[in-house]
């Protein structure tokens, strides 16, 4: 009987009128063989045919049954459906606006929010084959991903791999341009640009060709003199040059070196940058081409490969770690363990598991959002539903399933929330093309071009109608289930025992905790995020921060100076800043404390002159510091002296240590006169520090513990060298006494006497811990949670009060009656207010619970690992903020609803 009741449904498709027909006789012959049974059980024809329409049910409801079951027949209806609503929907302005706008800022914002997370991590490199791109990075045990490469070791890998079409190599900088004509120089008559040195393969690697010119010639990576060859990207030279093709020959200085435009690279073009370069420069301009091709302590390059047909990438990782062993048993001791990872290239590709950590928060945040608006929406659909209450029960005593129903109202839920998703796709799409424009336009004012499409693309337009049919069947399934059970007989004589009113005023309830538990998480994460943020700016770090400047400057190698000349100008420069007015002390220091470019060391302690004890290998940071590194940051010596003038000219094997670390390998004895081995032949570490090597460095001084590396909590120990004799550091910290900003421009203008082509900032310590590290990113998410938060409290307010006026509405005839029997306005308002009160109690309660999980959960996983952020003060303030806004939302209608005339009230009921 299935089976053929589904043939008759496929038949129907196109013969819809037989099909009728056909559907009418079988229903009257099964009508009429049972009328005829009972009349030979002795009943008559009148008795026996209401008999057997008893026995079968509503003859409609036996139809649609049968209707249902061809695949057609649910089109039809899913057709007759979305008709149904788009007339429902029209009829109601008013309400079909609130619906739209609640629904389109929750899709909206998470619209948004995916588009920017496609347009950063998901869509493929603007190359040919895309997919044959890889990323190589560099592992150790301390580094396990995204660290470089020296250039030696990217010959090896070069010359001696057999799945690479092509392997280039890269180092980004950022250098000054001069022998320009026109506005936006300054003052030195050059301006800063972003360069990135690369190999000659390197556009041949990526698939990409100059529009303007030529690229790199094979040749031209051994260049041992300028003029060097250089491409602009199309973006610098539209910006800078108006797009004149005259452009190529001309000859620049980059910071001291002659460089000739050769080309000029696509727009947007930048690799697996985060920005786009300004000029592409030949790696060979470095210099020193003979000691890199064997100097193998200098990490400098990032390496990009494109795979050879038919090769996959997991031949690729099998073939590097390989080539890595090789090269590691070959040219280094075994005791150092690092290899090679490759994976996919693609856009922002070193900052791709940030980016993903990121997206799952603030996804988190807008998923709370959306089910705001949804249970803004769905209070909405339970006042329209209520309206409906005798269509409902008309359509049951009809014959209508509760599931046809139920569909019914869920397919309106579903076609609202798809209008409102395009629209907030419109309307997200302008905007971040809007904020794109000015945040471009700001970034090109200072000379950076960041390549960002939010143009929404096919993941876009899936995600955006998956997430509004989700969240229409969401709003859309309580008023459903709800008002697809009235009592017939009360709901028909239109009257409101038609449903259960408990069980509606539940479901109000339900909703109004609901909004308010999700309105407070968010509040309570944004309150927290803030806190934390002041609170790290707050704490003692050990060392002064407010009156000791951070001076920044480009190194005067890249200005052509001689190593001998680039010291003996920075020696008179310090001696010129000295006599200034203000200046208290100043020093020179590899790192400055919170101010990342964390290095580290293997610090060993010894016994009897050699052996390590209990084989204590650990590996500690480290920073070269100048006389006067202590004076400058206010760090107490506990024990010991600082570095001596002739420690510091001879490069001594000397060694400030922090407390912890005295306490860590001698805990029941001094610590001063006692030996270390700092580092290793082996050890290599980032280029713009040299890796330090003592075999035997006697402890000298006892250093006060500071928070160098992590404001939330201090180094586990910490080793200062003294600064080598021959080492440039493009850092200065000036301790300054009165107000800093003031010391600050003199110190400028004094390097500008010096050397007008130098690059200096500068900015308080406080300032630089301020943004930089964890106290940046707490600053930041504070921000975004914030608006988020401000977001979701708009919206509970409205969906509350929303919900009480209508949950109020259902009630007027109960407070007329209170009114009419002597009751006082106040008393009625207590006891309706003190019936919403449980709720929002609920709510607060709920939504302090979850705000206070979330925020460890996410602090602990993707901030601070474990950090403590709770603050009650925080929780309490911003419960006592969103139970104010519930009872004040409430309020307004309770008190509308009293005003009325008891008279007037029950005459209208």
């Amino acid at each position: 009987m299935r089976l053929k009741n589904v043939f008759a449904g496929l038949r129907s498709l196109f013969h819809k009128e037989r099909f009728e027909q056909d559907l009418d006789a079988e229903v009257g012959d099964y009508i009429e063989a049972s009328t005829s049974e009972k009349m030979r059980a002795g009943m008559d024809r009148e008795e026996a045919l209401r008999a057997a329409h008893l026995e079968l049910g509503s003859v409609e409801g036996i139809k649609e049954e049968i209707r249902v079951v061809g695949w057609e027949r649910a089109l039809e209806s899913l057709w007759q459906d979305i008709r149904y609503a788009a007339r429902l929907f029209t009829k109601d302005f008013g309400y079909t606006s609130a619906v739209l706008l609640a629904l389109a800022i929750g899709i909206g914002a998470n619209t948004a929010l995916f588009t920017l997370f496609s347009a950063v991590a998901l869509k493929p490199l603007a190359v040919p084959h895309p997919e044959e791109l890889v990323s190589l990075s560099r592992t150790t045990p301390e580094s396990p991903r995204y660290g470089n490469f020296s250039f030696a070791d990217y010959l090896y890998y070069r010359d001696h791999n057999t799945l690479f079409a092509g392997l280039a190599a890269e180092s980004p900088s950022g250098l000054r341009v001069s022998g320009l004509s026109g506005s936006g120089l300054g003052r030195s008559g050059s301006e800063p640009v972003t360069v990135l040195f690369v190999t000659a393969n390197y556009f041949s690697t990526y698939g990409v060709h100059p529009i303007l010119g030529r690229e790199f010639r094979s040749e031209e990576d051994e260049l041992a003199a300028g003029p060097y060859p250089v491409l602009l990207s199309e973006n610098y030279w539209d910006r800078r040059f108006g797009r004149d093709p005259g452009v190529l020959g001309q000859v620049l200085a980059l910071s001291g070196f002659r460089a000739m435009v050769i080309g000029v690279t696509p727009r947007n073009f930048m690799g697996t940058r985060p920005e786009v370069p300004d000029i592409w420069i030949i790696l060979s301009a470095r210099g020193d081409l003979r000691g890199r091709a064997v100097d193998r302590t200098r990490l400098c390059c990032a390496l990009t490969g494109r795979l050879k047909p038919g090769a996959k990438l997991p031949q690729a990782q099998a073939e590097l770690l390989a080539l890595a062993e090789s090269l590691r048993h070959e040219y280094q001791p075994a005791e150092r363990e690092w290899n090679v990872h490759a994976a996919v290239a693609a856009p922002f590709g070193p900052n791709h598991d940030n980016i993903l950590r990121i997206f799952v928060v603030l996804q988190i945040a807008m998923g709370l959002v959306l089910l705001i608006a949804c249970t803004n929406v769905a209070g909405l659909l339970l006042g329209k539903s209520a309206a409906r209450q005798r269509e409902i029960a008309v359509r049951l005593s009809l014959g209508a399933t509760r599931r046809r129903l139920v569909r019914q109202m869920l397919t309106e839920g579903v076609f609202i929330a798809v209008i409102a998703g395009f629209a907030a796709l419109l309307c997200s799409w302008q905007a971040l093309a809007l904020v794109r424009r000015i945040l471009f336009e700001s970034l090109a004012a200072q000379g950076n071009t960041l390549a960002l499409d939010v143009t929404p693309d096919f993941r876009v337009f899936l995600y955006t109608l998956g997430i509004s049919a989700l969240g229409g069947i969401s709003f859309a399934l309580a008023p459903a289930l709800q008002f697809s059970r009235p009592e017939l007989v009360s709901a028909l004589k239109e009257e409101t025992a038609g449903f259960d009113a408990r069980r509606k005023h539940r479901m109000h309830g339900v909703l109004v905790a609901l909004q308010i538990a999700v309105c407070l998480a968010l509040l309570i994460g944004a309150g927290l995020l803030t806190s934390s943020s002041t609170r790290l700016l707050s704490v003692d770090p050990g060392f002064e921060t407010r009156t000791v400047l951070n001076i920044t400057i480009t190194g005067a190698q890249n200005l052509g100076y001689s190593t001998v000349r680039a010291h003996e100008s920075q020696k008179q420069l310090e001696e010129r800043l000295r006599a200034l007015p203000g200046v208290v002390s100043l020093c020179v220091a590899s790192r400055v404390p919170l101010g990342g470019n964390v290095t580290t060391t293997r610090v060993t302690p010894q016994v009897d002159g050699s052996s390590p004890s209990n084989g204590q290998q650990v590996h500690f940071p480290y920073s070269y510091v100048s006389s006067g590194y202590f004076q400058t940051l206010g760090i107490p010596l506990l024990r010991g002296r600082p570095f001596s003038v002739e420690e510091l000219t001879t490069n001594a094997p000397v060694a400030v240590i922090s407390d912890a670390l005295a306490h860590r390998f001698w805990p029941d004895g001094d610590a001063l006169g006692k030996r270390l081995t700092v580092g290793s032949a082996a050890e290599t570490h980032s280029a713009s520090f040299r890796a330090p090597y003592f075999q035997a460095a006697e402890i000298v001084g006892i250093a006060h513990d500071i928070y160098s590396v992590d404001l939330n909590a201090p180094d586990p120990g910490a080793v200062y060298l003294p600064r080598p004799p021959d080492d440039w550091n493009g850092t200065l910290l000036v301790r300054v006494n009165g107000e800093p900003e003031s010391v600050a421009l003199a110190i400028i203008a004094e390097f500008r006497k010096a050397e007008p082509r130098l690059t200096v900032s500068s900015e308080t310590l406080r300032e630089t811990i301020a943004s930089g590290g964890i106290a940046a990113v707490f600053h930041v998410s504070a921000i975004i949670s914030a608006a988020i938060g401000i977001i979701g409290f708009v919206l509970a307010a409205v969906g509350v009060y929303a919900l009480v006026a209508y949950s109020v509405s259902q009630q007027t005839r109960e407070v007329g009656i209170r009114m009419a029997l002597g009751a006082r306005p106040g008393d009625v308002v207590g006891l309706l207010l003190k019936q919403i009160s449980k709720w929002v109690a609920l709510g607060l309660l709920s939504g302090a619970a979850l705000g206070v999980a979330l925020s460890l959960s996410l602090s602990s996983r993707v901030f601070l690992q474990g950090a403590r952020i709770l603050d009650p003060g925080v929780i309490a303030a911003t419960s006592l903020l969103t139970g104010g806004l519930a009872i004040l939302a409430a309020y307004f209608p309770v008190r509308r609803a009293t005003a009325l005339d008891p008279a007037v009230t029950l005459r209208f009921e």
